[in-house]
């Protein structure tokens, strides 16, 4: 069998250039794929499986460590929920709190 063997990371990583250049290039995704000899179905599958595994990792990132963390039902104010971290740091989430504004404040702590 004559011809070239492309291992599983060599692939990855062409077409991980091919979305690069496709998007520096300006052109459609047709015109683009007409150029190079590929599918648009095959550039648009990988786009999608990148863009899934940074969406997968921008969600999940790796814990450095872990912190002691203590759930109080209750908050001394009555109602919402409490969040204890070493006994130094308390966090009180009210009812009706906005999730966007928990989300930074817990990746701000995580840093």
């Amino acid at each position: 069998m004559a011809g070239v063997r492309i291992t599983r990371a060599a692939n990855r990583e062409r077409w991980r250039d091919h979305i690069e250049a496709w998007r520096d290039s300006g052109l459609t995704q047709q015109a683009y794929c007409a150029r190079e000899g590929l599918t648009v179905a095959s550039l648009q599958r990988w786009r999608r499986i990148f863009r899934e595994e940074a969406a997968g990792s921008a969600e999940a990132p790796a814990p450095k460590g872990l912190i002691p963390v203590r759930l109080v039902s209750e908050s001394p104010s009555g109602s919402g929920l409490a969040v204890v971290v070493n006994d130094a740091l308390r966090i009180e989430v009210a009812p009706g709190f906005d999730g966007a504004t928990l989300r930074q404040l817990v990746a701000a702590l995580g840093r």
